[in-house]
């Protein structure tokens, strides 16, 4: 009995209360992240391995058997389900529920190393082992770049426009991950003169030998301590048409050496056709996406993306043009302003239903615990930091669709005793 009328016996202590949900409730709205979807965990991914070739049962006990043994040394993993096929082994990999989210990058890069231990045991023709990386490819703020004048569209020139807009968000506080799409991969042509080659006695295999062997991708070596691990790369990698025709192809009778660009023409070039196409309006283009954090507020973020993006269009010259294509802080504020809407359309029927079923006094007393409601649950969305998105807003509506017939069922109670004689705090 003490507990159940506390309110109604400290009426000043019902006004605090009241004027802390008020304040904590306004303040956290103020402060809490927005975005459209919620952000989920990495928490699932495969570990893939070609072997070119083998049978089902082969992959199964040469390299699906190997790489499980390694990956069950981490205690972070929960589960893991294998599937061998003819030339494919894939283990599918589920850490644990408690592993915290800033835990979970280092967890992975766990799973890469044992997967670096496990090659070694791998037999040969089997693949470098993989896995998907399967994060969010949502972004929050896309840019396009558009050729506008009546020429073919220079990809090259977008795509050199888009790598500086990616440089200039990128350091934007709120900014996690930047992207670039549409763009042309740059590639060294190598156009063998068959004449030449045949005069030496090499054929194209012995020049595409000398090439890869230059171009050396594999690291050299492994230093690990207790904390980190450093891979040694070996240096001197294919960066330029000069480093590419001064590789040596053998040695002749003077002693003098044949380079490439004694049989071939070198020149930098674009892939052909490209592994990716950005289409805008159906007109060839580049895209640069950016993401923001999850503990920011997008409608502030975009505020400053929008500023930077007006600052790099007066840079830009004729004949290009960067426009927004995809905005999430307008989806963000309309679910906002939806969930603002149907609280006032649910307080004002509310309050009509109940005056004239109940009377405007238990109608108000209804009526007030929703938007109170309101507050007290934003303000532990800002203790749990939890953002404001589609998911979290939805179950709030749904909530008070609940928590409204709990409040008119209080109140007839509360009448119900008083009509059977009982004083007020017995009600």
């Amino acid at each position: 009995m003490m507990w159940s009328n506390l309110f109604f016996r400290n009426r000043r202590l019902t006004a605090l209360v009241i004027g802390l949900i008020i304040v904590a409730g306004f303040s956290a709205i103020g402060s809490l992240p927005r975005q459209e979807d919620p952000s989920l965990t990495h928490r699932f991914d495969s570990a893939n391995t070609p072997f070119p070739g083998a049978s089902a049962e082969r992959v199964e006990a040469l390299v699906t058997e190997k790489i499980e043994a390694h990956l069950s040394e981490i205690d972070e993993i929960k589960r893991l389900r294998s599937t061998s096929r003819t030339g494919m082994s894939s283990v599918a990999i589920q850490l644990e529920d408690w592993v915290k989210k800033s835990e979970v990058d280092n967890i992975w890069s766990q799973v890469r190393d044992k997967l670096k231990d496990a090659q070694q045991d791998l037999p040969e023709g089997a693949g470098i082992p993989y896995i998907l990386d399967r994060k969010s490819a949502v972004f929050t703020y896309m840019v396009g770049l558009t050729w506008q004048l009546p020429t073919e569209p220079q990809v090259d020139i977008l795509g050199r426009f888009a790598k500086e807009l990616e440089r200039i968000i990128s350091p934007l506080p709120g900014t996690e991950e930047t992207d670039v799409f549409g763009e042309l991969d740059e590639e060294f042509i190598v156009t063998i003169d068959p004449d030449a080659l045949a005069s030496v006695g090499l054929t194209v295999r012995d020049v595409s030998d000398a090439i890869a062997r230059t171009d050396s991708k594999v690291p050299a070596g492994q230093f690990r301590g207790r904390k980190h691990d450093l891979v040694l790369e070996v240096g001197g990698e294919l960066k330029s048409e000069d480093r590419i025709r001064n590789i040596p192809l053998k040695q002749t009778t003077n002693g003098r050496f044949l380079r490439v660009s004694d049989v071939a023409k070198v020149r930098k070039g674009f892939r052909n056709p490209p592994l990716s196409m950005a289409l805008l309006n159906g007109q060839r283009g580049i895209i640069v996406g950016a993401k923001a954090n999850d503990t920011v507020r997008v409608d502030h973020w975009v505020t400053g993306l929008n500023s930077e993006l007006n600052r790099f269009r007066k840079t830009l010259p004729e004949g290009i043009k960067a426009e927004v294509i995809f905005n999430q802080d307008v989806y963000s504020t309309q679910r906002l302003s939806t969930l603002v809407g149907n609280i006032f359309l649910g307080a004002g029927i509310i309050i009509l239903i109940m005056v004239l079923m109940m009377g405007w006094r238990s109608a108000i007393l209804v009526a007030t615990a929703l938007p109170l409601t309101v507050l007290v649950v934003m303000a532990s969305f800002h203790f749990m930091d939890i953002p404001l998105h589609q998911m979290s807003i939805t179950g709030l509506i749904i909530a008070l669709g609940l928590l409204i017939d709990n409040a008119i069922v209080a109140v007839d109670e509360y009448r119900k005793c008083r009509r059977q004689g009982n004083d007020v705090p017995t009600a």
